[in-house]
């Protein structure tokens, strides 16, 4: 109510001054802290005078957050099984050169 009185008294330039009434106003918060409003209001654990908005688009970023996680997580399972079989292929090259060994030893040739 003060603001609807504040802009009656106001000039017309000053009402339609944007940076002093901007249209959008922007809010930087963490996604911990998105995802945690969102499963209040979904749980009716919150109270408002109005039921807030929250488009699909965001719902689709928080989750995708998600997914990312999931995939942080493949990526790390992946690389831990790469290094196994890269330690499992050279333990049969290792292996495999000793074969080797006993087979030229046995055979009897000599190595220039």
């Amino acid at each position: 109510i003060i603001m609807e009185i504040e802009l009656f008294y106001m000039l017309p330039w000053q009402c339609n001054n944007k940076k002093w009434f901007p249209d959008w106003i922007y809010y930087d918060i963490p996604i911990t802290e998105i995802r945690k409003l969102i499963n209040a209001i979904d749980n009716e654990q919150t109270v408002f005078n109005y039921p807030p908005f929250i488009s699909k688009k965001l719902r689709e970023l928080v989750a995708f957050s998600d997914d990312n996680n999931k995939l942080e997580k493949k990526i790390d399972q992946l690389t831990k099984q790469n290094i196994e079989f890269k330690e499992d292929l050279i333990k049969q090259n290792v292996e495999l050169k000793q074969q080797l060994e006993r087979i030229i030893n046995y055979i009897g040739v000599e190595q220039g």
